[in-house]
Protein backbone atom coordinates (compact mmCIF):
# COMPACT_ATOMS: atom_id res chain seq x y z
CA UNK A 1 0.00 0.00 0.00
CA UNK A 2 1.51 3.64 -0.92
CA UNK A 3 2.08 5.30 2.05
CA UNK A 4 0.90 9.16 1.92
CA UNK A 5 3.54 11.97 1.18
CA UNK A 6 3.82 13.34 4.65
CA UNK A 7 5.42 9.92 5.92
CA UNK A 8 8.44 8.60 5.51
CA UNK A 9 9.08 5.40 3.31
CA UNK A 10 10.81 4.25 -0.23
CA UNK A 11 10.82 7.19 -2.85
CA UNK A 12 8.99 5.17 -5.51
CA UNK A 13 6.32 3.63 -2.56
CA UNK A 14 5.39 7.49 -2.34
CA UNK A 15 1.36 8.65 -4.14
CA UNK A 16 1.60 11.77 -4.52
CA UNK A 17 -2.34 13.40 -5.43
CA UNK A 18 -2.37 16.83 -7.12
CA UNK A 19 -5.30 18.73 -8.17
CA UNK A 20 -5.35 20.07 -11.69
CA UNK A 21 -7.14 21.51 -15.47
CA UNK A 22 -7.51 18.71 -18.09
CA UNK A 23 -8.38 18.86 -21.37
CA UNK A 24 -11.32 16.07 -22.27
CA UNK A 25 -9.46 13.79 -24.68
CA UNK A 26 -9.56 10.60 -24.48
CA UNK A 27 -6.19 9.15 -22.94
CA UNK A 28 -4.60 11.01 -24.77
CA UNK A 29 -1.69 11.74 -22.32
CA UNK A 30 -0.88 8.06 -23.19
CA UNK A 31 -1.55 8.20 -26.68
CA UNK A 32 -0.63 10.71 -29.64
CA UNK A 33 -2.56 13.57 -29.68
CA UNK A 34 -3.86 13.16 -33.57
CA UNK A 35 -5.19 9.80 -32.55
CA UNK A 36 -7.19 10.91 -29.60
CA UNK A 37 -8.18 14.24 -31.49
CA UNK A 38 -9.75 11.62 -34.30
CA UNK A 39 -11.79 10.04 -31.61
CA UNK A 40 -13.41 13.20 -30.19
CA UNK A 41 -16.49 14.36 -30.82
CA UNK A 42 -15.50 18.23 -30.70
CA UNK A 43 -12.54 17.45 -33.32
CA UNK A 44 -14.52 15.14 -35.27
CA UNK A 45 -17.52 17.58 -35.97
CA UNK A 46 -15.50 20.18 -36.88
CA UNK A 47 -13.21 18.63 -38.96
CA UNK A 48 -16.28 16.20 -40.69
CA UNK A 49 -13.07 13.93 -40.23
CA UNK A 50 -15.73 10.48 -41.32
CA UNK A 51 -15.49 12.34 -45.08
CA UNK A 52 -13.11 11.98 -47.61
CA UNK A 53 -11.61 15.21 -46.94
CA UNK A 54 -11.47 14.78 -42.91
CA UNK A 55 -7.78 14.41 -42.78
CA UNK A 56 -7.10 17.33 -44.80
CA UNK A 57 -9.52 19.44 -43.11
CA UNK A 58 -7.58 17.84 -39.60
CA UNK A 59 -4.40 19.42 -41.15
CA UNK A 60 -5.90 22.78 -42.03
CA UNK A 61 -7.28 23.27 -38.33
CA UNK A 62 -3.78 22.08 -36.66
CA UNK A 63 -2.12 24.43 -39.27
CA UNK A 64 -4.86 27.48 -37.99
CA UNK A 65 -3.57 26.39 -34.16
CA UNK A 66 -0.10 26.63 -34.58
CA UNK A 67 -0.20 22.88 -33.74
CA UNK A 68 2.70 20.99 -36.20
CA UNK A 69 1.83 17.69 -37.55
CA UNK A 70 4.90 16.05 -35.85
CA UNK A 71 3.79 17.32 -32.20
CA UNK A 72 0.47 15.56 -32.92
CA UNK A 73 1.66 12.48 -34.33
CA UNK A 74 4.28 11.52 -31.62
CA UNK A 75 3.87 9.58 -28.05
CA UNK A 76 2.46 13.14 -26.35
CA UNK A 77 4.70 12.12 -22.75
CA UNK A 78 7.38 12.34 -25.35
CA UNK A 79 7.26 15.86 -26.35
CA UNK A 80 9.63 18.73 -24.38
CA UNK A 81 7.54 19.80 -21.14
CA UNK A 82 7.40 23.16 -22.78
CA UNK A 83 5.91 21.62 -26.17
CA UNK A 84 3.55 19.64 -24.02
CA UNK A 85 2.64 22.61 -21.75
CA UNK A 86 2.23 24.96 -24.96
CA UNK A 87 -0.08 22.68 -26.56
CA UNK A 88 -2.15 22.15 -23.99
CA UNK A 89 -2.77 25.38 -23.63
CA UNK A 90 -3.82 25.93 -27.05
CA UNK A 91 -6.39 22.91 -27.28
CA UNK A 92 -7.80 24.57 -23.60
CA UNK A 93 -8.51 27.63 -25.68
CA UNK A 94 -9.25 26.23 -28.96
CA UNK A 95 -11.89 23.07 -27.25
CA UNK A 96 -13.32 25.66 -24.28
CA UNK A 97 -14.22 23.16 -22.05
CA UNK A 98 -11.34 21.71 -19.63
CA UNK A 99 -12.46 20.58 -16.66
CA UNK A 100 -10.38 20.08 -13.00
CA UNK A 101 -9.34 16.52 -11.94
CA UNK A 102 -7.41 14.76 -9.90
CA UNK A 103 -3.91 13.23 -10.91
CA UNK A 104 -1.90 10.44 -8.82
CA UNK A 105 1.64 9.28 -9.46
CA UNK A 106 3.09 6.51 -7.92
CA UNK A 107 6.96 6.71 -7.32
CA UNK A 108 9.02 6.80 -10.18
CA UNK A 109 5.50 6.01 -12.38
CA UNK A 110 3.85 8.03 -15.04
CA UNK A 111 1.35 10.27 -13.66
CA UNK A 112 -2.17 9.05 -13.71
CA UNK A 113 -5.37 11.27 -14.77
CA UNK A 114 -8.78 10.31 -12.70
CA UNK A 115 -10.45 11.17 -15.82
CA UNK A 116 -8.57 8.32 -18.09
CA UNK A 117 -8.72 5.94 -14.67
CA UNK A 118 -12.40 6.38 -14.72
CA UNK A 119 -12.68 6.19 -18.74
CA UNK A 120 -10.54 2.72 -18.89
CA UNK A 121 -12.82 1.30 -15.75
CA UNK A 122 -15.76 2.18 -17.91
CA UNK A 123 -15.03 0.44 -20.96
CA UNK A 124 -13.64 -2.31 -19.35
CA UNK A 125 -16.55 -2.85 -17.16
CA UNK A 126 -19.05 -2.38 -20.82
CA UNK A 127 -16.62 -5.01 -22.94
CA UNK A 128 -16.44 -7.47 -24.11
CA UNK A 129 -19.91 -8.54 -23.93
CA UNK A 130 -18.10 -12.19 -24.27
CA UNK A 131 -17.32 -12.09 -20.90
CA UNK A 132 -19.47 -12.37 -17.76
CA UNK A 133 -20.55 -9.13 -15.97
CA UNK A 134 -19.00 -10.62 -13.04
CA UNK A 135 -15.24 -11.28 -15.22
CA UNK A 136 -15.73 -7.39 -16.56
CA UNK A 137 -16.52 -5.96 -13.08
CA UNK A 138 -13.57 -7.42 -11.82
CA UNK A 139 -11.19 -6.57 -14.35
CA UNK A 140 -12.84 -2.89 -13.70
CA UNK A 141 -12.26 -3.02 -10.61
CA UNK A 142 -8.33 -4.07 -11.00
CA UNK A 143 -7.94 -1.67 -12.92
CA UNK A 144 -9.05 1.48 -10.13
CA UNK A 145 -6.85 -0.98 -7.52
CA UNK A 146 -3.58 -0.78 -9.87
CA UNK A 147 -4.09 3.07 -10.40
CA UNK A 148 -3.73 3.78 -6.46
CA UNK A 149 -2.19 1.03 -4.53
CA UNK A 150 -0.54 -0.92 -7.47
CA UNK A 151 2.64 -2.32 -7.34
CA UNK A 152 5.34 -1.14 -10.72
CA UNK A 153 4.33 -4.04 -12.52
CA UNK A 154 0.60 -3.35 -12.40
CA UNK A 155 1.21 0.00 -13.31
CA UNK A 156 3.00 -1.27 -16.62
CA UNK A 157 -0.28 -3.85 -16.98
CA UNK A 158 -2.34 -0.69 -16.57
CA UNK A 159 -0.32 1.14 -19.36
CA UNK A 160 -0.67 -1.98 -21.83
CA UNK A 161 -4.35 -1.64 -21.17
CA UNK A 162 -4.46 1.81 -22.21
CA UNK A 163 -2.62 1.24 -25.12
CA UNK A 164 -3.39 -2.62 -26.12
CA UNK A 165 -7.43 -2.10 -24.88
CA UNK A 166 -8.96 1.56 -24.35
CA UNK A 167 -7.30 2.97 -27.55
CA UNK A 168 -7.82 0.16 -29.86
CA UNK A 169 -11.85 0.14 -28.26
CA UNK A 170 -12.38 3.83 -29.21
CA UNK A 171 -11.02 3.11 -32.54
CA UNK A 172 -12.98 0.63 -33.40
CA UNK A 173 -15.89 2.13 -32.05
CA UNK A 174 -15.43 5.03 -34.03
CA UNK A 175 -14.57 3.62 -37.31
CA UNK A 176 -18.24 1.84 -36.93
CA UNK A 177 -19.74 5.53 -35.84
CA UNK A 178 -18.00 6.85 -39.36
CA UNK A 179 -18.83 4.33 -41.43
CA UNK A 180 -23.03 4.45 -39.70
CA UNK A 181 -22.77 8.48 -40.71
CA UNK A 182 -21.26 7.41 -44.60
CA UNK A 183 -24.31 5.07 -45.22
CA UNK A 184 -27.00 7.02 -43.66
CA UNK A 185 -27.70 4.62 -40.96
CA UNK A 186 -28.95 7.46 -38.62
CA UNK A 187 -32.58 8.95 -39.21
CA UNK A 188 -34.05 11.64 -37.98
CA UNK A 189 -37.49 11.36 -36.13
CA UNK A 190 -38.58 14.56 -34.98
CA UNK A 191 -36.77 14.94 -31.71
CA UNK A 192 -35.23 11.94 -31.75
CA UNK A 193 -32.30 10.28 -34.00
CA UNK A 194 -32.91 6.54 -34.60
CA UNK A 195 -30.20 3.88 -35.56
CA UNK A 196 -31.19 1.55 -37.97
CA UNK A 197 -28.41 -0.94 -39.43
CA UNK A 198 -29.04 -4.31 -41.80
CA UNK A 199 -25.41 -5.30 -41.26
CA UNK A 200 -24.54 -7.49 -38.54
CA UNK A 201 -22.88 -5.67 -35.38
CA UNK A 202 -21.49 -7.00 -32.19
CA UNK A 203 -22.57 -6.12 -28.60
CA UNK A 204 -19.71 -4.03 -28.13
CA UNK A 205 -20.50 -1.49 -30.69
CA UNK A 206 -24.10 -1.24 -29.13
CA UNK A 207 -22.62 -0.67 -25.83
CA UNK A 208 -21.13 2.95 -26.75
CA UNK A 209 -20.93 2.68 -30.71
CA UNK A 210 -25.09 3.69 -30.87
CA UNK A 211 -25.46 6.27 -28.77
CA UNK A 212 -21.79 8.18 -30.21
CA UNK A 213 -23.68 7.64 -33.67
CA UNK A 214 -26.85 9.64 -32.53
CA UNK A 215 -25.08 12.14 -29.85
CA UNK A 216 -22.98 13.27 -33.16
CA UNK A 217 -26.03 13.59 -35.77
CA UNK A 218 -27.73 15.67 -33.82
CA UNK A 219 -24.68 18.04 -32.64
CA UNK A 220 -23.25 18.23 -36.39
CA UNK A 221 -26.07 20.87 -36.74
CA UNK A 222 -25.71 22.78 -33.70
CA UNK A 223 -21.82 22.32 -33.49
CA UNK A 224 -20.96 25.15 -36.30
CA UNK A 225 -22.69 27.89 -34.02
CA UNK A 226 -20.26 26.88 -31.31
CA UNK A 227 -17.01 26.36 -33.61
CA UNK A 228 -14.29 28.61 -35.23
CA UNK A 229 -14.80 28.76 -38.78
CA UNK A 230 -12.90 26.33 -40.87
CA UNK A 231 -14.16 25.65 -44.54
CA UNK A 232 -14.85 21.84 -44.95
CA UNK A 233 -15.23 19.95 -47.46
Amino acid sequence: MPKNIINQGRVDDLLHITFATELPLSLYSHWDLYSSMMVNDYFSIKTKNWTQKGEINTRHLLTELGITLHETKQKFESLATDQRNNVVVTLEKEMDSSFATFFGTLGYCGKLSAYDVAQAVTLRMEMPKSETVMNRFRAGQKILESSITGNRLNRINLANTFTNICQRTLQVIWKTVAAAINQSEIIPNGPYYLYSCTRPIGGNFLAFGAQKCTAISRNIKIEPQTCKSLPLG
